[in-house]
């Protein structure tokens, strides 16, 4: 291309803040425009690559178990076409593994998570104050709350916090960014969004302390600075926030501490904890059963009139693909994990926080989780231009 580099950067962050546009028909994630991306890459660089071998090996594997849902299923044909439509959207994971990118398409990315992340809270927090603000109360959940991109607010909090800023102007814009997704976290209304982001940030302080474990000094520092942190987003919510604090303060912090209520909910069915673990109970029923290939790609929905969803990305693909797709799916997040870790310290506690917000809620079935999920796997398994490759493994 004879565009800049600048200019590169630019369009492609457009294309991958397209992508990570939450747009949803009947609760149903439908913007996958992201498996365009090989079809631009092919038509700009006039080339495509041989996709990994272990990528490969995993989609076989995945394209095993959904031929032989179908052959075992033969005779019921009602959910056929949903099947092949969850099998395609499910292996398109790895629809980016045909591609290389370059370290301008990366910082393509994390400007794309910022900015759709920034949108999407300042919208919440327009929604908020228009709609009456604290005088909403616990309504304001349904009406602003969401649970569909808490984990994108997550990752966008890690690639900001752990951003570089070389001047004061640029230190000003990042605390304002930092104030801004950390608001939308707290917007979603959602303990899982609370919880993983809590989570990440005392393994990213643990980390800290040990990788500094010689220096007591430097230690002292980022643990002051921690509690500072913290105190900080605290008086924020009291002062801007009141009743979103107090729903966090009765809903969660005050549930977590009360152990007989967590085991009266869990044994409720009525309950929001209770449903999730009937709803998980079954689900490891039904795959004992047919442990091979699952329920074929098909949602719980389909054998089980009374749930949804599964309210729980792991247990969504066990569900879908049996215990062998399971433990495929396992160690991909690990070995992504691994790699983010040693390269890309800023996705990897912004990934430690989606993986953790997956035990409640589906992250990489959702349309953008997918692409970010087909994105840290095209770069963790070396799918580097080898110009501009410098991950480790």
């Amino acid at each position: 291309m004879g565009l800049s580099k600048n200019i590169r950067e630019n369009l492609w962050a457009i294309l991958y803040f397209v992508c990570l546009v939450p747009i949803s028909v009947n609760g149903i994630s439908i913007n996958y425009t992201f498996v365009l991306i090989p079809v631009i890459y092919i038509f700009l660089y006039g080339r495509i690559f041989y996709p990994d071998s272990y990528i490969c090996f995993f989609a076989v594997v995945y394209l095993i178990i959904f031929l032989s849902s179908l052959i075992v299923n033969v005779n019921n044909i009602e959910f056929l076409h949903r099947r092949i439509i969850s099998f395609l959207i499910f292996i398109s994971m790895f629809s980016l593994s045909f591609i290389r990118i370059s370290h301008e398409m990366e910082r393509a990315f994390v400007k794309a998570i910022i900015l759709i992340s920034i949108l999407l809270s300042l919208i919440s927090i327009i929604k908020f104050f228009s709609g009456g603000g604290n005088s909403l109360y616990f309504e304001a959940k349904d009406i602003v709350g969401s649970q569909r991109y808490g984990f994108l607010y997550i990752m966008a909090f890690w690639l900001i916090y752990m951003s570089i800023c070389n001047n004061i102007i640029h230190k000003f814009v990042k605390n304002l960014f930092i104030a801004i997704v950390v608001i939308g976290v707290f917007l979603t209304f959602s303990r899982a969004s609370v919880v993983s982001l809590v989570f990440s940030y005392i393994l990213y302080v643990f980390f800290l302390i040990i990788s500094n474990k010689y220096d007591i000094n430097k230690t002292i520092v980022y643990f002051l600075y921690s509690i500072f942190v913290s105190v900080l987003i605290i008086l924020m919510l009291f002062f801007l926030f009141p009743m979103v604090a107090e729903f966090f303060s009765l809903r969660l912090f005050q549930f977590l501490s009360n152990f007989d209520s967590i085991e009266e909910n869990i044994s409720n069915s009525a309950t929001s904890e209770g449903t999730r673990f009937a709803i998980w109970k079954y689900t490891v029923i039904y795959v004992l059963n047919s442990p091979f290939f699952g329920s074929g790609y098909l949602g719980i929905w389909a054998i089980q009139d009374n749930f949804g969803s599964v309210h729980n990305q792991y247990f969504d693909v066990l569900l879908r693909t049996g215990i062998l797709g399971f433990l495929i799916y396992i160690y991909m997040l690990l070995k992504i994990g691994k790699k983010l870790y040693r390269n890309r310290q800023s996705m990897f506690f912004g990934y430690v926080g989606v993986i953790v917000f997956g035990l409640f809620h589906e992250t990489f079935k959702e349309s953008q989780g997918l692409f970010i999920l087909s994105f840290i796997l095209l770069m963790s398994f070396k799918c580097y231009d080898n110009i501009s490759s410098n991950f480790v493994d």
